[in-house]
């Protein structure tokens, strides 16, 4: 599924994002994500993860809260359930600390126009045989696992 974003939900997104991250920078949050040769890259991985939850909202018509410290309450990205995931790369990754019964979305594109390619249960993606990153514990998925987004409950028909 493709989602087409207006300058203004990019703007607002992007400002979600680099609030995100520079909360995290100031109280010495640890970036967690896959090791990037020992550099950090929360701004961009902040301000991606923004904006493809707001594709997310859109494509599911659901309202999308900008919340600064979603990571930090585990309160999902979307609704009650829903997380998103941007990777530029199309890999879907699912993280260890991922509480089941979350389902996962995951989404790559750029800043207009996003692909929602596919989407998992975090329970369903904790498999040894996937697991990436054993220190930092992550999941790669593969592509054939992933369900299509318009089996996701919600998704306009």
């Amino acid at each position: 599924m493709i989602v087409r974003l207006t300058f203004e939900e990019v703007h607002a997104a992007s400002i979600a994002g680099l609030r995100r991250e520079l909360k995290n920078y100031w109280e010495g949050v640890p970036d967690l994500s896959p090791p990037k040769q020992g550099e950090r890259d929360g701004f961009s991985q902040q301000i991606f993860g923004a904006i493809a939850e707001l594709a997310v909202c859109k494509a599911l018509d659901r309202h999308w809260s900008g919340l600064v410290d979603s990571s930090r309450t585990k309160a999902p990205d979307i609704g009650g359930e829903i997380d998103a995931r941007y990777n530029a790369n199309g890999r879907a990754f699912v993280k260890a600390r991922d509480e089941d019964g979350r389902r996962i979305v995951f989404v790559t594109g750029s800043m207009r126009e996003l692909h929602l390619y596919g989407w998992i249960a975090a329970e369903d993606a904790k498999r040894s045989e996937w697991l990436a990153y054993e220190g930092a514990g992550y999941y790669i998925v593969p592509a054939d696992h992933l369900h299509p987004i318009e089996t996701l409950e919600g998704t306009p028909a």
